[in-house]
């Protein structure tokens, strides 16, 4: 007996399983306070949910609403008494009218405010629209009667039945919301002012996780742009939608009811923090309708969706509830953000920002974190719609994943392996902004590049693309453009996005020609015309410009202003492979300075320079400067001021360098007349055709000088 009883001692001090609602050290994890009262609910009627549209079940019984009200109180107020009431009511049902005998009744033994309450319900006609109780007791009678016209009308008359009567909500406000969302635009609205019921909700009401999955979709089609092909209907069934409520209505919808959308979801998030604090059941009775242990993860993914969506993004200004996974994605992402800036988006983060996100500590409060948000990658709807939904886990490896490939950690081509089947912009649960976009085609560009490297080091032609690429980036580049298009549609673009979607433009078009530039008088910013390099040029131009206006259409494209960017000189050689020129031999010694990089670019130092030598002899000099992706760069800047002013020839500059740093070379070259030739990429191959062009390009300077 005493070896049994160590050795249950022993695999608890081991973390053995404990009984059932206990961690294996055997602390005991509360359930929900929401849940007891619930099962007990659900023990009085099972068919007291209904979903507008849907045929269900028979109607309850008068006597069952009365008791779910009673169970759900938990307080002697008088509901029973009511309760006992209805039973008459409903024996004599069909038969003869009791109504005036059940009021009288109801005045001389409950409170007068639940005698109110019966009265309006018994009598909804007469009910006074003044009187919050007897409109609650009428919204109850529709609510049974499935007349969904008279609660719309019984919530308008008189919102503060809601807050007087909030255990009445409980059991009506679903369909209410249902129908508001999903209402056709001549139909009756429901007013704003029910929203207050979300400040004096005691319990999760019955049919939230109904709301908060159409919620959820209509979130999904605010602004939605989508690639060729995509299949809208099957979008629209993963979302657990159906054909009466396509995406289209839904999104508009959503727009129209912001107010009461961003009540229900910061109520969401509350419920969602409460459940992932606790031992929630995994499927909930609410009198028919069920609240599973998905909700919370799906609240949580709901907010990040309409946090992001350009129509709907006044709701990152609003309370985080802490302990939700919401408020978790948050915190991270401000932990993580550059000194001065508090980011609530990925698509805030530039290039420069994921740098310097490297450089944090990962220790603290930041592993917690991270551990939170992986801990709580689970599917959302099912295995289907699981495989392709972007959760807030995949959100965050997105971001790292960038940041790693900025740094040479990982390649493009890994990272989009990766994600092959949940790329943000073919996803339904992705970020529909354009600044994701222009992450993504980043990763193309890079990822071509890196193919096109590995081909010149295997000895194959030079400069063709991937297969991949030349289908992926055309498209990749117009959602691009009609993300933006969309965004605008809606206003300027947060200050924050538009930071971000600068910086990815400008990084993706020095991969491809020389950087941005002045856009042409005819430039459309939202059809991608001709050359993808001399478009994203001018694109990065245009967003410098600020070229549109603040207006909820297409904004119209205007003669662009004289500004100031760094315009590329007129012989700077374009390396787009179907520019032909007429190769030349420097006749003199050429001095090149090739900037940017780390440890990896200088492990290429020999091939390179042996290619430079068996190619020019010792016509052609290289001087490498690696700023090592250091924020301290001030002392490099100065060296890079005394080469060019000691009288080099020409810059290659890698386009992976910190924004400002990679603004001041170009700047200083263009204070000493010297051509800059852009590297775009990280490897071999990319760097002997920088170097070449550079080469090239001193050489028909000196013969046009």
């Amino acid at each position: 007996m005493a070896n049994s009883s160590r050795r249950k001692n022993l695999k608890r001090s081991q973390g053995g399983k404990g009984p059932k609602g206990r961690t294996p050290g055997g602390r005991t994890v509360p359930r929900p306070p929401w849940e007891a009262v619930w099962k007990r609910a659900a023990g009085v009627s099972s068919n007291l949910w209904w979903e507008p549209g849907v045929e269900g079940e028979p109607r309850p019984k008068h006597e069952d609403i009365f008791l779910v009200l009673d169970t759900l109180a938990s307080a002697d107020d008088g509901l029973g008494s009511l309760a006992a009431m209805a039973a008459v009511l409903d024996a004599a049902e069909g038969s003869c009218d009791v109504s005036a005998e059940l009021r009288a009744v109801a005045e001389k033994t409950v409170d007068p405010s639940e005698a109110a309450l019966f009265a309006g319900y018994v009598s909804p006609d007469s009910a006074s629209q003044a009187d919050a109780s007897a409109m609650a007791g009428r919204m109850l009678r529709a609510h049974r009667e499935r007349d969904l016209p008279d609660m719309v009308a019984a919530a308008n008359l008189n919102p503060r039945l809601f807050t007087e009567r909030p255990l009445v909500g409980v059991l009506t406000i679903a369909p209410l919301l249902i129908y508001e969302i999903t209402r056709a635009p001549g139909d009756r609205p429901v007013t704003d002012q029910v929203s207050i019921f979300f400040d004096h909700c005691p319990v999760p009401f019955a049919g939230a996780e109904n709301v908060l999955r159409l919620v959820l979709a209509a979130s999904t089609g605010v602004g939605l742009v989508v690639p060729d092909g995509a299949d809208l209907q099957a979008i629209d069934s993963e979302l657990e939608s159906n054909e009466s409520r396509p995406l289209g209505r839904l999104s508009a919808q959503m727009l129209d009811n912001r107010p009461l959308v961003d009540e229900f979801l910061e109520w969401s998030l509350e419920v969602a923090a409460v459940m992932q604090q606790t031992q929630a059941s995994r499927s909930l009775d609410q009198c028919g309708a069920k609240l599973t242990i998905r909700f919370a993860p799906i609240a949580s993914v709901a907010a990040v969706v309409v946090s992001e969506n350009p129509g709907t993004r006044r709701f990152r200004k609003s309370d985080v509830p802490t302990g939700s996974l919401y408020a978790t994605w948050r915190r991270w992402l401000e932990l993580v953000s550059p000194k001065g800036h508090v980011h609530r988006t990925l698509g805030a983060f530039t290039p420069s920002d994921l740098i310097d996100a490297q450089g944090i500590p990962f220790r603290g409060e930041v592993v917690r974190l991270v551990n939170a948000i992986e801990k709580a990658d689970a599917p959302l709807f099912g295995s289907t719609t699981a495989d392709r939904a972007w959760t807030i886990p995949r959100r965050k490896t997105w971001l790292v994943r960038l940041s790693e490939v900025l740094i040479d950690q990982i390649t493009a081509t890994e990272v989009l392996g990766e994600f092959r089947d949940v790329l943000p912009t073919v996803t339904p649960l992705g970020p529909t902004g354009p600044t994701v976009a222009s992450q993504e085609l980043f990763l193309w560009l890079s990822a071509d590049l890196e193919a096109r490297d590995l081909q010149d080091d295997a000895g194959d032609p030079a400069g063709v693309p991937s297969t991949d690429a030349q289908e992926t980036l055309p498209a990749v580049a117009q959602l691009l453009a009609s993300r933006i298009e969309s965004a605008l549609s809606f206003g300027d673009l947060a200050p924050d996005e538009l930071r971000g979607l600068e910086e990815w433009v400008e990084l993706s078009a020095e991969i491809l020609t020389s950087g941005i530039r002045k856009p042409a008088e005819d430039f459309d910013p939202f059809i991608v015309r001709g050359d993808l390099g001399r478009w994203l040029g001018q694109l990065g131009g245009w967003l410098k410009a600020r070229g549109w206006k603040e207006a909820k259409e297409r904004p119209e494209v205007e003669k662009i202003p004289d500004f100031d960017l760094p315009t590329p000189p007129t012989d700077v050689v374009d390396i787009a492979p179907e520019v032909a020129v007429r190769v030349l031999e420097p006749k003199a010694p050429i001095s090149i300075l090739y900037v940017g990089g780390n440890e990896a670019q200088a492990r290429i130092h020999q091939a390179i320079e042996e290619h430079v030598s068996g190619r020019y002899g010792d016509m052609v000099v290289i001087e490498w400067v690696h700023i090592n992706w250091t924020a301290n760069w001030g002392r490099e800047r100065v060296r890079i001021s005394g080469r060019l002013a000691a009288g080099f020839d020409a810059i290659v500059l890698l386009p992976l360098v910190r924004t400002v740093m990679g603004e001041h070379v170009r700047r200083t070259a263009g204070d000493h007349d010297v051509p800059w030739i852009p590297c775009t990429s990280r490897g071999q191959g990319s760097a002997k055709r920088a170097i070449d062009n550079a080469v090239q390009v001193v050489c028909r300077q000196r013969l046009a000088n």
